[in-house]
């Protein structure tokens, strides 16, 4: 059943990205027009999409939904290049719905923009960081926050100082959207906070990619089918972002841990030494 709607849903992406109907011809160049799956192994043949695909290209030539309520952000790799997100897209993230009074706090302020939506969606108010960690803290103790979602950057930063103006017992969750981990274990843990946390890696061109709770193994989110090319992370998202990303090379290493029968990868670990993102 899976597989039949995953099939159902690419198709639907590339009846979009290719049709000889539709203006932008970003997809339509690279794979052909008016494309049709009728297996995932015809998917893996397809060629793969790199960042350097994306970022020379201009960004409303790469645009295939109406993106007249989104947020543009710039990406910051190698070359630096502008993405799109929706209102509808960001609303379709899987993040665990926890508590009522969240604090969103990322190191920029599209990203900030680009969660705090996220809660908007799900009829919730969030609190918003600002530059000042300890304004931040002052004002998420005035609030209550209940649940936090964080950068691990942000988050090494905020904790100290929300500590010394709230009882952090009353955190009831944390969520941590990164790509790279490193000291974000060690600050929630000092806090009392790691046991409430959840990890999702997130490569900000891309959105949530995978989770993972206390464990080491994340679980690919259901919004995407993922692939390991040659030890590297490939994604095809699975929602109608402005630029559907197919088959995309994000340049995080990985171990695949378990394989679905049809090659995608159902849970891996992050292989820390090798990883290439520009």
């Amino acid at each position: 059943m899976f597989i039949k709607k995953t099939i159902a849903q690419l198709n639907a992406t590339l009846k979009d990205v290719t049709s000889t109907d539709v203006p932008c011809d970003f997809y339509r160049a690279r794979l052909g027009a008016d494309l049709k799956l009728d297996s995932l192994l015809e998917l893996f043949k397809l060629p793969l999409l790199e960042w350097s695909d994306v970022a020379r290209t201009p960004y409303q030539e790469r645009l295939f939904h109406n993106a007249d309520r989104h947020l543009a952000k710039i990406i910051h790799r190698t070359p630096p290049a502008l993405i799109a997100r929706m209102y509808d897209d960001i609303s379709k993230e899987p993040v665990t719905l926890t508590g009522s009074r969240p604090l969103v706090a990322c190191t920029t302020t599209a990203e900030t923009v680009q969660w705090s939506t996220w809660w908007h969606t799900h009829d919730i108010l969030p609190l918003t960081g600002e530059e000042s960690m300890r304004f931040t803290a002052l004002t998420a103790a005035t609030y209550e926050v209940d649940s936090v979602l964080a950068d691990t950057t942000t988050l090494t930063r905020l904790l100290p100082a929300l500590s010394a103006e709230y009882d952090m017992k009353r955190i009831g969750s944390v969520h941590v959207l990164d790509t790279d981990f490193t000291g974000a274990e060690n600050v929630l843990e000092q806090y009392g906070l790691r046991d409430r946390t959840r990890w999702y890696l997130t490569p900000p061109e891309v959105g949530i990619t995978a989770m993972r709770s206390n464990s080491e193994m994340f679980e690919a989110a259901p919004t995407v089918m993922v692939e390991s090319v040659d030890g590297e992370l490939v994604v095809t998202t699975l929602i109608p972002l402005p630029l559907p990303l197919i088959r995309y090379r994000t340049g995080i290493r990985i171990e695949p841990v378990t394989l679905h029968d049809d090659g995608r990868v159902e849970t891996f670990i992050l292989n820390r030494t090798k990883e290439k993102r520009g």
